[in-house]
């Protein structure tokens, strides 16, 4: 699955991990975490996705607890 972390001290960016708490404690590599929300796709800026799925999410804040893309359009045309 795919978090949109948010950070006290830096910009937000996707990490992919098996649940909330595990994004939250990989995230911690990368800055001091204060909140993980599940997106449907990666975003960019990637911190920490394993996958070779493209960053498909391009409004990640409006797409954060969303396990599908909540668009009627694709965000690309």
């Amino acid at each position: 699955m795919y978090y949109w972390i948010d950070f006290n001290n830096r910009t937000s960016g996707t990490v992919e991990a098996k649940s909330e708490t595990a994004a939250l404690e990989r995230a911690k590599e990368f800055g001091a975490p204060t909140r993980a929300q599940v997106l449907p796709y990666p975003a960019n800026p990637r911190l920490a996705v394993e996958s070779e799925c493209p960053s498909f999410c391009f409004q990640p804040r409006q797409c954060v607890g969303h396990t599908a893309c909540p668009s009627r359009r694709s965000c690309t045309e």
